[in-house]
């Protein structure tokens, strides 16, 4: 799982006011921004899943979120 957070494209969840966030960075004392590769938010009356991870990779860490994701979208 390294791998794949490592290469994840987080955004900052100030600029999304009402961000669920499913996966968070733990802010540190020389980060302490709330940041999240993977986050639902709400805008307009919608529902959106932000995804900053790679999803195209062929490994089974990548299989496993993608299977995670979609079981996610299911329920909610």
């Amino acid at each position: 799982w390294k791998a794949l957070l490592d290469s994840s494209k987080a955004a900052y969840l100030s600029d999304f006011p009402n961000a669920k966030p499913i996966v968070e960075f733990v802010p540190n004392f020389v980060n302490c921004l709330e940041i999240s590769p993977l986050f639902e938010y709400e805008k307009n009356g919608s529902k959106y899943l932000y995804c900053g991870f790679d999803l195209e990779q062929e490994r089974a860490e990548v299989r496993q979120l993608k299977y995670s994701i979609y079981k996610y979208l299911e329920i909610n």
